[in-house]
């Protein structure tokens, strides 16, 4: 018959034993389907065993609309023309056993689901023993129904290369094994890389030229995304509705699954440490409010990953935004092209706050959180909400280090920022909880201003001084300088709309925070720079590792008081100024006016030059 070597379209057929050797580029071999155009109909139960077909330029046995077959002892060979070895068209249950194929354009064996003349599902596929695929392209299943999907199917491995994955049209490629696929995968262009999705055993891989972006669209909860060194770009389009990647605001990275992402090295082993990243995950896009890697989903894990942000005019606003649950980032790198100002490396949110807001009835959706053994070019930021309510939260930034990005303004970066409700922002309208700060070292270059900035429209729930202490000794500062009241208490900064709190770098950016009487705790750290006092009557307390402070005062600073024993130079101005000294050696020049030391606190040698008179 013309386009087919056999056709078929009775219930109950048995082909056994013969070969069948086709001459034409445009025929099947054999066709089984019903013998009607009616949708509904099927063709039942086909048996085709101990049979050989080769040479036909199309499929050399061809499946649509049946239902129930088994294919047993078959041998397929296209001699190196188009079509596959067996095409097996909405078609179900239907069992492969010892099935060999070789010399087939398109592929070994094919599942198409199109409903174009049939309406069954594509379901109940079993590939049994003994099959063999010799092409490159082994089974592929094709998925351009538009009312039904792929069904089950069995017996294959469990290596897929997958386009369109997520989509109403999927096409997935299957592998018996990785060798199999590392193959068929090497084939692929540029842009079939880009366009695929590879699914293994143990979760997604996403080699050089894929997407990472296009793994998460086709994850599943609890899943493991595995990215591979190379530089992987990536955008998306955040819609807000259902929290998909199918909306029209774009955003470098949509991750809206609660997936692990884990940086891998060439033999697919995770990283552990910073030092061996070898995958750099790039924003595209920073978002229209100023965010490149937005977390949606609860329980997302990310390790072993370098993540540059796009910037908007030389400036990243946020590179991640966490508005979810239980989010861990680990041995990780986070920051942007060098010369560009970094905003916040990590922005935590709690964006379900309710309007208007009760602090006696809220807990927050975000409990726990997990910053850990990063490289972070930037800030930390954590706002609006996050932990607040919550019994025992477990917020921790540990052991990161904090890293002035090449070639920025250290002016930009101000370490932790804790941010709670402020009446001056219309969208912080929920005080946070204090996360845990430990084992963190900041650049002696990360800042020229401040290494922890904390506001709240209500002083109580500021960081207290004994938080600060803590923070200090838990942390590598390098230097630092924060103010106490006369009582100890911490100096809040007030305006008329916040209150803050900071550990600065500096006693000047300190005492410009201080109120007459107040006290600097300062550690000014090795060869720092001359600090100049800008409020008057302060004293200055400076800690072990302070060798090098040296003091100026500022305009209208008269009196000075040193206490503790270390090491201070102190430099006066054109008034009468009043130095009194601690227990360490002092040096004080007075300038001008009529000065006045107090060296009776002094257990070690006091130089003194008082308007160029030594005393």
């Amino acid at each position: 018959m013309a386009g087919y070597g056999i056709q078929v379209d009775g219930d109950g057929v048995t082909l056994s034993g013969f070969s069948l050797l086709g001459s034409s580029a445009g025929t099947y071999g054999i066709k089984a389907q019903p013998n009607s155009s009616d949708p509904n109909d099927r063709l039942l139960n086909l048996t085709i065993e101990n049979v050989s077909v080769s040479g036909f330029g199309k499929s050399e046995i061809d499946l649509n609309g049946v239902v129930g077959a088994t294919l047993a002892n078959v041998t397929v060979n296209g001699q190196n023309t188009a079509g596959v070895g067996v095409g097996i068209t909405d078609s179900a249950d239907v069992t492969l056993t010892n099935v060999i194929t070789s010399g087939n354009n398109w592929g070994g064996v094919a599942l198409y689901s199109t409903n174009t003349y049939y309406n069954q599902q594509v379901t109940g596929i079993i590939f049994g023993a003994g099959n063999q695929f010799g092409e490159t392209i082994k089974v592929y299943a094709e998925d351009r129904s538009g009312s039904q999907n792929l069904g089950t199917v069995t017996g294959l491995g469990d290596y897929q290369v997958k386009f369109g994955a997520g989509s109403s049209q999927p096409t997935t490629f299957f592998f018996a094994n990785k060798s199999e696929l590392d193959v068929f995968f090497a084939t692929l262009s540029p842009a079939q890389k880009a366009g695929a999705v590879i699914d293994t055993p143990n979760g997604f891989d996403v080699r050089p030229g894929m997407l990472l972006q296009a793994a998460i669209d086709a994850a599943s909860a609890g899943d493991v995304i595995s990215v591979y060194g190379g530089d992987h770009h990536n955008s998306a389009n955040y819609n807000p509705a259902d929290g998909s990647n199918s909306g029209s605001n774009p955003v470098g990275l949509l991750i809206n699954k609660s997936v692990t992402i884990q940086g891998v090295d060439a033999n697919g082993a995770p990283i552990t440490a910073t030092a061996g990243i070898v995958a750099k995950i790039y924003s595209d896009v920073q978002s229209n409010w100023g965010t490149n890697f937005f977390v949606t989903a609860e329980n997302v894990t990310i390790t072993g990953l370098a993540f540059v942000a796009k910037d908007v005019g030389g400036e990243v606003n946020k590179a991640f935004e966490i508005v979810a649950n239980n989010f861990t980032l680990a041995n990780s790198s986070v920051g942007a092209a060098a010369g560009v100002e970094i905003g916040a490396t990590i922005y935590l949110n709690d964006d379900v706050v309710p309007q208007p807001f009760n602090p006696a009835t809220f807990v927050s959706d975000i409990a726990k959180v997990t910053i850990t053994g990063n490289k972070l070019y930037g800030d930390v930021s954590i706002t609006n909400g996050v932990g607040y309510g919550v019994v025992g939260p477990d917020l921790k930034i540990t052991n990161n280090e904090f890293l002035l990005n090449p070639g920025s303004d250290t002016n930009y970066n101000w370490g932790i920022i804790l941010t709670g409700r402020d009446d001056d922002v219309a969208w912080r309208v929920a005080p946070i909880a204090l996360p845990t700060v430990t084992g963190n070292s900041f650049a002696p270059n990360y800042t020229a201003d401040r290494l922890l900035y904390a506001r709240d429209d209500d002083a109580l729930r500021l960081p207290d001084a004994a938080y600060v202490t803590a923070f200090i000794a838990a942390n590598d500062l390098g230097r630092y300088a924060y103010a106490k009241e006369p009582d100890g208490t911490l100096r809040i900064s007030s305006t008329a709309t916040s209150n803050g709190v900071s550990i600065f770098l500096s006693a000047g950016a300190a005492s410009a925070a201080a109120l007459p009487g107040d006290t600097l705790v300062v550690k000014s750290g090795a060869a720092a720079a001359v600090e100049t006092i800008v409020t008057d009557n302060l004293k200055v307390d400076a800690q072990p590792g302070s060798a090098d402070l040296d003091l100026v005062l500022g305009g209208g600073v008269i009196t000075l008081t040193l206490l503790g024993s270390q090491n201070v130079d102190v430099t006066g101005n054109a008034g009468d100024n009043v130095f009194v000294g601690n227990a360490g050696n002092n040096r004080f020049d007075g300038d001008a006016g009529t000065d006045t030391v107090d060296f009776s606190a002094a257990a070690g040698a006091v130089n003194v030059n008082l308007d160029s008179e030594s005393a």
